[in-house]
C-alpha cells in the first residue's frame, strides 16, 4: 500500500498523510454499514460468490440502496513490483519500533516519514527507497494473469 500510495503523490503531485487509529478507540462510519451486510448475509446460505452481491445489494432498500462493485482478477496491482520500498518498517534492529507501533504515515515524493505516536515530530523512514525519484508514469504489474481457481471441498 505504501507503494501505491507513493505512485499516487508523484502521479498528481500531491502529499499523503496516513492515520492508524489506536486498537480499542475505533469507531467509522462503516462499522454500521458491515454491520447491516453481516445481519442480511448471515439470514440465508450463500452458494456462490454472486450471493454476496445479491444480499449486499438486498441490505439496504432505495435510495440508500449500497452500490456493489464486481472486480475480477485483473483489478489487483503488484504494487511491490514497482520497488519503491520494501518495508514501512520504522526501525531496523531487533527492539526499534515495529509496524504496529506506527501512528502516522506522511508521504511525499520519494520519501515517507513516520511518527509513532500523535505529538511526536516527524521522522524519515530509516529504510532508503529502492529508487531516487519514482517515475509518475509507473505502472504496477497485474498480480494475477488469471482467476484464481476456487478449491472444491471435499
Amino acid at each position: 500500500m505504501a507503494n501505491m500510495l507513493l505512485l499516487l503523490c508523484n502521479k498528481y503531485g500531491i502529499k499523503i498523510t496516513q492515520k492508524y487509529l489506536e486498537r480499542g478507540h475505533t469507531q467509522m462510519e462503516c462499522d454500521s454499514i458491515h454491520a447491516v451486510i453481516e445481519k442480511t448475509v448471515g439470514k440465508k446460505p450463500i452458494y456462490v460468490p454472486q450471493n454476496y452481491v445479491d444480499k449486499i445489494c438486498e441490505a439496504r432498500v432505495k435510495p440508500f440502496a449500497y452500490r456493489v462493485e464486481v472486480v475480477n482478477y485483473a483489478f489487483f496491482k503488484d504494487y511491490s513490483s514497482l520497488g519503491y520500498y520494501s518495508s514501512i518498517r520504522p526501525g531496523i534492529k531487533v527492539g526499534d519500533p515495529v509496524v504496529t507501533n506506527l501512528r502516522v504515515l506522511k508521504y511525499s515524493g520519494a520519501l515517507i516519514r513516520y511518527k509513532n505516536g500523535y505529538s511526536d515530530d516527524l521522522h524519515d523512514l530509516p529504510r532508503r527507497s529502492k529508487q531516487k525519484d519514482p517515475d509518475p508514469s509507473d505502472e504496477p504489474l497485474i498480480l494475477h494473469n488469471s482467476a484464481i481457481p476456487i478449491k472444491e471441498e471435499i
